[in-house]
């Protein structure tokens, strides 16, 4: 069991980018559980989820994602997973699920072409 690292950065056009690290996991989702909760608590709807560095990631993983995914989407923002790694998408597509994300391989600026890259 590998404890998820996390480290938040803002982008220039004012989007929130999470990069995870190791697993998530039911005995370690509660890392990148809290971060997120911060962001969507402060009010944060435009999410990215760097998801290339995580080695494992449980079904209680893959709920946390669905459930941050539905309250940026549900209030008009977005949730993206970015480059998640081989691991990751087996697990979302063994749950039927991958298709309801928008998966990106790189950033690319919002819709409507604010910020820079």
């Amino acid at each position: 069991m590998v404890v998820p690292g996390v480290k938040m950065e803002r982008l220039p056009d004012g989007r929130a980018r999470l990069d995870v690290r190791g697993d998530v996991t039911s005995y370690t989702f509660q890392v990148l559980q809290e971060a997120l909760d911060e962001l969507i608590s402060s009010g944060e709807r435009r999410i990215i989820l760097d998801m290339s560095k995580v080695d494992r990631l449980s079904s209680v993983g893959a709920g946390l994602l669905i459930n941050a995914h539905g309250t940026c989407s549900s209030d008009g923002g977005e949730f993206i997973l970015l480059s998640p790694s081989e691991s990751v998408r087996r697990v979302l597509e063994a749950l039927g699920i991958l298709d309801m994300f928008t998966v990106a391989d790189s950033l690319v600026p919002p819709p409507g072409g604010a910020g820079k890259q």
